[in-house]
């Protein structure tokens, strides 16, 4: 009785009888008397609280800073950000659309344009292409052993190659394609590649910093010690994180939230709210 506070009390009988639920079932609502401009996720005060909905969000009162992004509302990432780095063409097919996005890539990266084409999006046709536009064959037969295979791909196709298996799997290692080896491509799978193939090839870079604010156009971020001041580019693809998922939206930012800032060279090309983009 004697911790009681007259404002806890108000909010007690304002909100009688009222219940919050998550999926059919009661949340548990935690109490913060001290926002600081942003609240916490709960696991890190409370390491058993594991529930999906206990996540840090801004304190709106404190004021937002506001980036519009180019990219329409809803956009998965990396979607948003890759068909502004490589452009797809519109009215020809799937595999030929990969097939010249690929050799923009390779232009980019400062390698030859390959000769040949890619005929599908067949799993295995595009892993065959990917290392052979890309100089990774001797990458798969140096850095993928036989138990990558065993330990990476699951029930393989039983006409696949040694080859095509060690190709997979250091693919699959690397990040740069995952998935049902017997399924063509889906769209996700190709944007995902797609930035994954620039990153590893240093066309794109990410940096991580903490906002601190935005003069106008301008925006000021801590980078590792340092202080930096970049320009808002007029075309500039902008993510949030919700929950599992990344999509393209405004950023609503508040001094010290993390952001992710994507470059490529000099020119910003898009920047993400809310943690890492997935890689």
């Amino acid at each position: 009785m004697s911790v009681e506070h007259f404002l806890s009390d108000r909010a007690v009988s304002e909100t009688a009888g009222q219940v919050l639920l998550y999926e059919g079932r009661l949340a548990d609502t935690l109490y913060s008397s001290t926002c600081g401009g942003h609240t916490e996720d709960a696991p890190v005060v409370f390491p058993l609280k594991q529930e999906p909905y206990l996540k840090g969000v801004p304190c709106m009162e404190a004021g937002l800073s506001r980036i519009e992004g180019t990219v329409t509302p809803g956009v998965s990432f990396p979607s948003g950000l890759t068909r502004a780095l490589l452009p797809p063409a519109a009215g020809i097919a799937p595999a030929a659309a990969l097939s010249a996005r690929l050799e923009h890539l390779a232009v980019l990266a400062g390698l030859p344009v390959p000769r040949e084409r890619l005929g599908s999006l067949d799993r295995r046709e595009v892993q065959r292409f990917v290392a052979y536009a890309f100089d990774l064959v001797l990458d798969a037969r140096l850095f993928s052993a036989p138990e990558d295979v065993q330990y990476l791909l699951h029930d393989p196709p039983r006409d696949w190659s040694e080859e095509d298996l060690r190709r997979a799997a250091y693919l699959m290692k690397s990040g740069l394609m995952t998935g049902p080896l017997d399924r063509p491509l889906s769209e996700d799978e190709v944007e995902h590649m797609l930035l994954a193939l620039a990153e590893m090839l240093q066309v794109v870079r990410r940096e991580e910093a903490a906002f601190l604010s935005l003069d106008q156009s301008r925006l000021i971020v801590r980078s590792g010690k340092e202080d930096k001041v970049y320009d808002v580019p007029a075309q500039l693809a902008t993510f949030r994180r919700r929950g599992e998922s990344m999509t393209s939206a405004s950023l609503a930012l508040l001094p010290g939230d993390r952001v992710v800032l994507v470059w490529q060279g000099e020119r910003l090309l898009a920047a993400a709210q809310g943690g890492p983009p997935p890689p």
